[in-house]
């Protein structure tokens, strides 16, 4: 037994090269080579052109979710009085949704402008009538007594201008007579300028009436636009999805409510970036979601996204390829009403290209 291992002394040395060879290889073969060729396997392996794109998705309005806000009201947010709304109704365009408080004090300024208004224009009605013959007759006659009162009075000077000449009254006397003749021929004039101005219509007087009459009506349009701001309607018809201001609260940067246009609807769908070159405007979809249980829907491809992002919706795949690299794709339902009261639902899409 001694002498045979004596004689093969290179025999152990072999054998433990051999297994550490074969151990190499093993090492090499489990964690080197599947690598390599599942990786070749997959460059290799091309992708059908006329597969099926599946993706995840949520339903949507066509148009986006409008939130509908409310004006300041004297320079400040408007607060709630009276909500007309409730969630999930559906309005329609231009239905009263809201009051805002303060409308007891606009509506006030109203009819006080609208007072201004009627006195402007009896003003100028005024202006612009002609005077009654009574009140000309009048005035007529004003005229002549005061020509008559005129006439005395430079008859008066003038005799007194004689007697002071032969000195039979002072200066001073001469001077009360010049002061009372001056007087009378004042008083004249006015009563003339008087009776000018019941029979002549200066344009002067009309367009200064007229001016005036414009501002009231202008004062009187601000605080009707003022009135009507404390009325927030509806811009469009759709259904109410949150109200975000309650009476008693000023609406804040969220503003008043959301409406959804449900009339037309959609589905987004996040297409894996893989997939989306196989996707084509106008073809064909099918869509189903736990929400509507044994029902198909179908609709066609429109909107095309160009940016990639994020997924924000999980697979309902457990099985399917965890890609958070999507790109958004709509498709337009031709029939609206099932999924009207359903936004933001869940739905699985499949895509026929």
């Amino acid at each position: 037994m001694n002498s045979k291992q004596t004689s093969r002394p290179w025999l152990r040395p072999a054998l433990f090269a051999a297994g550490a060879l074969v151990f190499a290889l093993l090492l090499w073969r489990i964690f080197l080579k599947p690598a390599d060729s599942t990786s070749s396997k997959v460059a290799a392996a091309p992708i059908p052109s006329n597969a099926d794109v599946s993706a995840s998705g949520r339903i949507e309005p066509v148009e986006p979710v409008t939130h509908i806000g409310a004006p300041y009201i004297n320079g400040h947010p408007g607060r709630v009085a009276e909500m007309k709304v409730s969630e999930g109704e559906a309005i329609s365009a231009g239905q009263l949704i809201a009051v805002l408080e303060g409308r007891d004090e606009l509506e006030a300024a109203v009819r006080q402008a609208q007072a201004r208004v009627a006195l402007d224009e009896a003003k100028l009605e005024q202006i612009k009538a002609p005077a009654r013959a009574a009140d000309v007759a009048a005035q007529k006659a004003e005229v002549e007594r005061c020509q008559l009162a005129l006439a005395n009075a430079q008859a008066e000077f003038h005799r007194y201008e004689t007697l002071q000449k032969n000195h039979d009254v002072s200066v001073s006397d001469l001077d009360s007579k010049r002061t009372e003749m001056e007087s009378a021929r004042q008083l004249q004039e006015e009563a003339r300028a008087r009776l000018a101005g019941l029979t002549d219509v200066r344009p002067v007087d009309v367009r200064l009436a007229e001016s005036e009459l414009q501002i009231a009506r202008a004062e009187l349009d601000r605080a009707r636009l003022e009135l009507n701001d404390t009325e927030v309607r509806s811009p469009a018809a759709g259904v109410v999805l949150h109200i975000h201001a309650h009476p008693g609260e000023e609406v804040g940067e969220q503003g008043l409510l959301e409406l959804a246009k449900t009339s037309a609807m959609c589905v987004i769908a996040e297409v894996y970036e893989t997939d989306i070159r196989r996707v084509q405007l106008g073809e064909q979809a099918e869509i189903v979601t736990p929400l509507l249980p044994g029902q198909t829907l179908h609709g066609t491809v429109s909107v095309i996204g160009l940016e990639i992002g994020r997924a924000d919706l999980v697979p309902t795949d457990p099985a399917a390829f965890a890609d958070s690299r999507v790109v958004l794709v709509k498709i337009r339902l031709p029939e609206s009403r099932p999924v009207a009261a359903l936004i933001h639902g869940k739905v699985t899409v499949v895509i026929h290209s």
